[in-house]
């Protein structure tokens, strides 16, 4: 018992001897970053930052980025660290548009961001990835399938989607996929791609909203001269692997469709009066015609009978004549017509284009399957070369028989006279050009050739194999000089 008392007294000692300032010296401390995030709404949050080494000017750079991404319920910005952004959106349409509208830049600097999950500490987000929509040039029907294009896009990156419009028949010579890429790896530049019994293809990459990247190394974020291998290697063994090429072209709006209806120029001034029309204080006056011209001037132009006339404007109306009659003819290298997605693809594009005449090379087919294809869709007239082997091919299809007809042929060219009721008859000859340079002279002299058998007007179109400048070639080694000169000279010849 004394010892139970003993110690209770030393405890009530121990009390006792506790100051306020002893106390003051334990509990919890907050650094200057770990702002009370509770308010946040993790639903429609991003989290950000900027590939560089600059400071970024946070107003700026919120005004910028509101203005760009105008959400309709508005955006609130945290900066939490030096180059870490959280984007707090209140909708799920601004968060989403802002997504998919992807990749973005401020003041030219790429943009890397990533949504914040539900209960994810913001912090934590890793922040080195972006997605992009990727181009896939120079790739051969054999190889245009749902499936090829997964097995690329997950070879670039990590696939994210497809274009819907790649197997819709819409025109154009590459197929998009949207890929998410490391933004501190190289970009890839192109793929081969090899089928048994086909020839090796490379799919080239192109790259849509790319922003800086390095040349030497293919890293976004820096330029070539802020590369880390410039301090690694003696400049005369540096290379330079990567290209602007990469770079996507812009994917613009035609905005010259309403050119047809467009003027040069102001309309001409009307007519002014002869000095005996004028009053008695001289003035002129516009002379104005009668009322009852002006109402035949309508009732003609409602006439379905009457045609021309003047009512104002040299050489009349142009808004009441039918516009000039056009032609619409296609090309195609369907590098194997007996292909069941080339066929599709061809229905569709001649459903959309409506043309009266169609050239395809490389058929790579037998006479029947081609003018089978032809007849399905819907033309009268079929002229076949058939292929050697599994390589070459032409035909040509014309919609009716009277259109015009065949005047000369060989593997590499079909020569067509057009025949349009009241017009002057012209040619047209599709022309595929030798696929070996040691016999690309072959091309120039049958251009040569072709030309002086006749002096009609004259239209080439198809795949000549051939460019008239470094610019028309893409990637790899530069063109040779002697056939860009050769195919010039036969040109102007």
């Amino acid at each position: 018992m004394a010892t139970f008392n003993h110690a209770h007294s030393n405890m009530e000692d121990q009390y006792a001897s506790i100051t306020l300032e002893e106390e003051e010296t334990g509990g919890l401390q907050y650094g200057v970053n770990d702002d009370d995030l509770s308010e946040i709404d993790d639903r429609w949050c991003l989290m950000g930052r900027f590939i560089t080494d600059r400071e970024i000017d946070f107003l700026a750079m919120q005004h910028k980025m509101a203005s760009l991404w105008r959400p309709g319920r508005g955006l609130y910005v945290k900066e939490l660290e030096p180059n870490l952004y959280l984007f707090q959106f209140y909708h799920e349409v601004d968060i989403g548009r802002v997504i998919e509208g992807s990749p973005w830049t401020f003041d030219r600097i790429q943009f890397v961001f990533k949504r914040l999950r539900s209960g994810e500490n913001p912090r934590s987000v890793v922040l080195n990835s972006l997605d992009f929509w990727v181009q896939l040039h120079g790739m051969s029907t054999e190889f245009m399938s749902q499936r090829v294009v997964r097995d690329i896009a997950n070879y670039i990156g990590s696939f994210v989607e497809a274009d819907p419009n790649n197997f819709m028949g819409i025109w154009r010579d590459y197929l998009r996929v949207r890929v998410t890429i490391r933004v501190d790896r190289p970009l890839k530049r192109k793929m081969k791609l090899e089928k048994v019994g086909s020839p090796v293809c490379w799919a080239i990459f192109k790259y849509e909203g790319l922003p800086t990247f390095c040349l030497i190394c293919g890293i976004i974020g820096h330029a070539e001269k802020f590369c880390e291998r410039l301090f690694d290697t003696p400049s005369h063994l540096l290379q330079r692997p990567y290209s602007l090429e990469m770079k996507a072209a812009p994917r613009r709006r035609n905005h010259t469709i309403g050119s047809r209806w467009l003027r040069n120029g102001p309309a001409p001034r009307a007519t002014t009066a002869s000095p005996s029309d004028t009053n008695d204080g001289g003035q002129e006056h516009v002379r104005r015609p009668p009322v009852e011209e002006v109402e035949r001037s309508s009732e003609s132009e409602r006439d379905p009978n009457v045609s021309g006339g003047n009512h104002g404007l040299p050489g009349g109306n142009p808004m009441n004549q039918d516009p000039p009659s056009i032609m619409n003819a296609i090309s195609w290298n369907c590098r194997g017509l007996g292909n069941p997605w080339a066929f599709q693809f061809l229905k569709e594009i001649i459903s959309q284009k409506k043309p009266k005449l169609v050239f395809l090379c490389e058929t790579k087919c037998a006479k029947d399957r081609v003018e089978w294809v032809g007849r399905t869709l819907g033309f009268e007239g079929v002229f076949t070369v058939e292929a050697q082997g599994r390589s070459g091919g032409l035909a040509l299809f014309w919609k009716a028989n009277q259109e015009g007809h065949v005047v000369g042929f060989s593997h590499h060219h079909i020569d067509f006279l057009v025949r349009e009721e009241g017009k002057e008859e012209w040619r047209l000859t599709g022309v595929y050009g030798e696929s070996r340079r040691t016999h690309r002279q072959e091309t120039w002299d049958l251009l040569r050739t072709l030309k002086l058998s006749s002096s009609l007007p004259w239209c080439i179109l198809g795949d000549l194999n051939n460019v008239v400048s470094q610019q028309d070639k893409r990637g790899g080694q530069p063109y040779p000089r002697s056939l860009i000169e050769g195919f010039l000279q036969a040109l102007n010849d």
